[in-house]
């Protein structure tokens, strides 16, 4: 544990003025520096340097950019597989990506998830 002590000095000439004494460097390493040399080999692995950077969480593609976003690649689905989602009720569990393929392979229109399923339910439920 480190106690520091302040000590104060007193101004000749004046009345009841303070200044803090400050020690220089030198006198706080003669005091600590065996504690200070102990502490850091506690706290910190042999080869530690205070002067570098941490380690790069992410390796990034390039130089100044970001790492590119993986795209999951999903195979499309067929006439059959549709007609069966729509049956069962669970083409709303497919990802939109997967919905406006659908909606290109038949020349649907529509943007959001919900709009996409309203015109392939009704297109499929035409044909």
């Amino acid at each position: 544990m480190i106690i520091a002590v302040a000590s104060t000095v007193h101004i000749t000439g004046t009345s009841d003025v303070c200044v803090p004494a400050v020690p220089k460097d030198g006198v706080i390493d003669g005091r600590l520096g065996q504690l200070a040399e102990e502490f850091t080999s506690l706290v910190y692995p042999p080869d530690y340097n205070p002067n570098t950077k941490g380690q790069q969480k992410r390796k990034l593609c390039e130089p100044g950019g970001r790492g590119e976003k993986k795209v999951k690649v999903e195979a499309p689905l067929g006439e059959e597989e549709i007609r069966e989602l729509l049956k069962s009720g669970s083409l709303g569990k497919q990802t939109v990506p997967v919905l406006k393929e659908v909606c290109r392979r038949y020349g649907l229109k529509g943007s959001k998830k919900q709009e996409l399923l309203d015109v392939i339910s009704a297109h499929f439920s035409a044909h």
